[in-house]
């Protein structure tokens, strides 16, 4: 299929998913030369085990479910309807994922855009976008030729340790240079003001690229300053008044954001060297930080007598995994396919009693007086 064809198609349709996945996912394996689900099973794979639609899986809470297509060792791919929310068909492609293996990429549709989230143990995800401009551009297709010939190659470079060490280091500099600049100045507030001053600044960095905050706010408020960073003060203030009522700033609707993280409007003088490290904090990836690290920030935030390197107090996933995964996880693991197996048994066993009744004759009603 060449992709003029498979763009004037499916720029036309708008039925649901359930009437139209299989046979778009078809159009994409010939779009990019690949044999389609039941030719690979005709060829190679007559059980569907390793390439199949509707491949039965298991959530992580256990109960059953359907993969819409599994391709071992490469995807799990979730159709929806047109812009449908393809954030909720991810959600549930992480819940199938460890049954299936976790494959390299976990691939989401909704029949217009197709959205390639990596999935490489100790790596951050990535999201690739493949839309119907795309396609009929030509770049697109290769990318999607990538999906199914070299899944691997969306391995993302830098482990997520890396790049949690690079972007806790740039709000590091923050802080640093905030208490750096008050011992200089001698401005006036406590040690305590500046500590909640800058976890509030921590949690609009996390908010702003998890979305919880509209898409880019407090970077735009940051860059709004100009070169010259005039004072950041009257907007972080207009910002955070917003978010401990909820309410708006400026044309942006944010959220009430409960506790009492934002119950001051406290910020510090902030001179133009001092914005552009806050800048260069807010253009990092927070997202793709380990939420692990918010313990060890809050401690060299809180404590002045911290000078201890960042990687001296920063455990990654991998190291914890050694010794959690052997002392905690495994025996979690044994004594839960004990109690599985002994209910499994139980329920075998009523089960059989519960036919055997159904069996038994029934008496005869009494005749009517």
């Amino acid at each position: 299929m060449k992709p003029a064809e498979f763009v004037a198609k499916w720029s036309r349709l708008q039925q649901k998913e359930t009437a139209l996945y299989a046979s778009h996912f078809d159009d994409v394996c010939r779009l990019v030369g690949h044999a389609t689900p039941t030719e690979h099973a005709a060829a190679h794979d007559p059980t569907g085990a390793i390439f199949s639609f509707q491949t039965s899986t298991v959530k992580r809470g256990g109960q059953k479910g359907f993969a819409d297509v599994y391709f071992r060792d490469h995807f799990i791919w979730e159709y929806k309807g047109p812009h449908a929310d393809l954030a909720r068909a991810y959600q549930q492609l992480q819940l199938y994922r460890e049954a299936l293996g976790n494959p390299p990429l976990l691939i989401t549709s909704d029949l217009r855009a197709i959205h390639i989230h990596s999935n490489f143990t100790n790596r951050p995800v990535v999201q690739t976008v493949v839309t119907l401009d795309d396609i009929a551009a030509g770049p697109g297709v290769d990318v999607l030729r990538r999906v199914f010939f070299q899944p691997q190659s969306f391995e993302p470079d830098k482990t997520r340790e890396t790049i949690t060490k690079a972007t806790a280091d740039t709000f590091l500099s923050v802080a640093e240079a905030l208490r750096q600049h008050q011992r200089l100045t001698g401005e006036s507030y406590t040690p305590e003001q500046r500590a909640h001053f800058l976890i509030r600044l921590l949690f609009c960095l996390f908010a702003e690229d998890l979305g919880l905050l509209p898409d880019g706010l407090f970077t735009s408020i940051v860059e709004s300053q100009g070169r010259a960073y005039n004072d950041l003060r009257h907007p972080l203030r207009g910002l955070f008044a917003a978010m401990r009522d909820g309410g708006h700033f400026g044309m942006f609707a944010v959220r009430h954001f409960n506790g009492t993280l934002f119950d001051s409007d406290f910020v510090p003088t902030l001179p133009a060297d001092l914005a552009k490290l806050v800048l260069r904090a807010a253009q990092q990836d927070w997202s793709a930080v380990d939420p692990s690290i918010f313990g060890t920030l809050f401690e060299r935030i809180i404590d002045e007598d911290k000078r201890a390197q960042l990687g001296a107090h920063y455990t990654s996933q991998t190291d914890i995994a050694l010794i959690v995964e052997p002392v905690l996880m495994e025996p979690l693991r044994r004594k839960w396919d004990e109690v599985r197996r002994i209910t499994n048994y139980e329920l075998g066993i009523r089960n059989e009693e519960a036919s055997a009744d159904d069996a038994l004759p029934c008496a005869p009603a009494p005749p009517l007086p």
